[in-house]
């Protein structure tokens, strides 16, 4: 009888430390989704905050997890975090992004990517109280560019320290039409563009 010799290994194991050099702002949004980030981007207007965007996908390496938290993250007024796989899927940079806003009394949301379940342990490594959690995942719930639009103007009211003008999700409905240009339609609003 043989015993077989293996080791595990992934493509992580690969990674060599990046610095990603980005310059501080006042919102500093990270997510491994690319729509997440793109639809932020898109949304954000001249508000009085500057934004930056991060794929958490390039702070994989501690140590390009430190770099970028000493030169970006510790310089921000609003940080909001997506993690898609929750918690485990970046705990190292949960955990120190979560030490350097408490450290530093920076607001913090750490979000779960999946928006049908919550993650207590991101919940507890935020700044912000739940109600906030619970108030910026409704955007992403809701979704569409509306939603990141509105979520945009909320993330720069809270990193200026406005918490009267709060802009809230819009609904939007589970099922209907979409016309391109116009946004959410009704039937008739669609038909009424065909010849009869």
């Amino acid at each position: 009888m043989h015993i077989l010799a293996t080791t595990s290994s992934s493509l992580d194991d690969l990674i060599e430390p990046v610095d990603l050099n980005q310059s501080p702002a006042d919102v500093v949004v990270l997510s491994f989704s690319g729509s997440d980030l793109n639809g932020i981007a898109a949304g954000w207007s001249d508000g009085k905050a500057s934004l930056c965007l991060t794929n958490i996908s390039d702070l994989r390496h501690p140590m390009s997890v430190d770099l970028w938290l000493e030169k970006t993250a510790a310089h921000a007024r609003f940080i909001l975090v997506r993690i898609l796989g929750g918690y485990d899927r970046w705990a190292y940079g949960a955990d120190q992004l979560s030490r350097l806003a408490k450290r530093k009394k920076i607001p913090l949301a750490m979000l779960p990517g999946e928006c049908s379940i919550s993650d207590d342990r991101l919940a507890a490594a935020s700044t912000v109280p739940d109600a906030t959690l619970t108030d910026v995942l409704a955007f992403f719930r809701e979704g569409g560019p509306d939603n990141m639009q509105r979520l945009a103007r909320r993330l720069d009211a809270l990193a200026n320290g406005d918490t009267q003008s709060l802009p809230t999700p819009t609904p939007m409905p589970k099922r209907g039409f979409y016309k391109p240009g116009h946004g959410i339609s009704t039937g008739e609003e669609l038909l009424a563009g065909f010849p009869p």
